[in-house]
């Protein structure tokens, strides 16, 4: 019987807001230049989950594991962008998709941190450290029907690009330390 990739209880985070996002474009390690993108008047959610797998042998029965298998860890960040600049906004998700023109597909199957499509974002806000977060891929936005969008809701996924190295130890999914 096979078993599942399960998340184990996550941190959940709240920014307070006014919170602004900015992008970088291209994952970890190589970032280029910051740009805001918008603010989010609500602030930011993160949920950060920690990845494990049970590990069983008979020594432990049939029902608990005997140790766990570290699985790694990832985090979803939802905001509300109130204010934003249309114009970076729509650069940031040209770059997400690999789109050289909006609405054309990107090319299918390729690795989209390993081929500089992912992007970092930092979260400031005034009450709060910077959150930054290295290898970002937005997964979803709903704008509001008007006759000009004037709210975007996002949810970003962030993930810890592994690629080639050789051991995952030591790559960061995020920094929160001030500097």
């Amino acid at each position: 019987m096979g078993r599942s990739l399960l998340p184990n209880a996550g941190l959940q985070i709240h920014i307070n807001g006014p919170c602004l996002l900015s992008a970088r474009s291209g994952g970890y390690p190589v970032q280029g230049p910051l740009n805001q993108i918008g603010i989010s008047e609500k602030g930011f959610e993160i949920s950060i989950q920690r990845y494990d797998e049970a590990i069983h042998a008979d020594t432990g029965g049939s029902k608990l594991p005997i140790d766990l298998l570290e699985l790694g860890m990832d985090a979803t960040i939802r905001g509300q962008l109130v204010i934003y600049d249309l114009g970076a906004l729509t650069n940031w998700f040209r770059i997400l998709g690999n789109e050289s023109a909006e609405g054309q597909l990107p090319a299918i199957g390729r690795p989209i941190g390993l081929s500089g499509n992912a992007t970092g974002i930092v979260l400031s806000s005034t009450t709060d450290e910077p959150w930054r977060f290295f290898t970002c891929r937005c997964r979803a936005t709903k704008q509001h029907i008007s006759t000009r969008h004037t709210v975007y809701d996002l949810e970003i996924y962030a993930y810890a690009l592994i690629g080639t190295a050789t051991s995952p130890q030591g790559i960061p999914l995020y920094d929160h330390n001030g500097n």
